[in-house]
């Protein structure tokens, strides 16, 4: 079982992701742009509308929750 984080390589995804992970939860990233350094779970490169990228991580990953994190932030 794990979590999927959608907006992983954010302040808060990335926080969070460091908490769970840290408690023994396994956590999966998803970010339109991961790049945040090396980090002991893994983070994909995509977007959470990509329907197909996700049913795939739900599928190899095991995901069993999920924390919509992501988002386009300025103007």
């Amino acid at each position: 079982m794990a979590v999927l984080i959608t907006g992983a390589e954010g302040f808060l995804g990335t926080h969070l992701a460091r908490s769970l992970h840290g408690r023994g939860t396994k956590v999966v990233g998803l970010d339109v742009s991961p790049a945040g350094g090396p980090r002991p779970w893994p983070v994909f490169a995509g977007d959470v509308a990509d329907r197909a990228l996700v049913e795939g991580l739900f599928a190899e990953h095991d995901v069993t929750a999920v924390v919509h994190g992501g988002g386009i932030s300025g103007p």
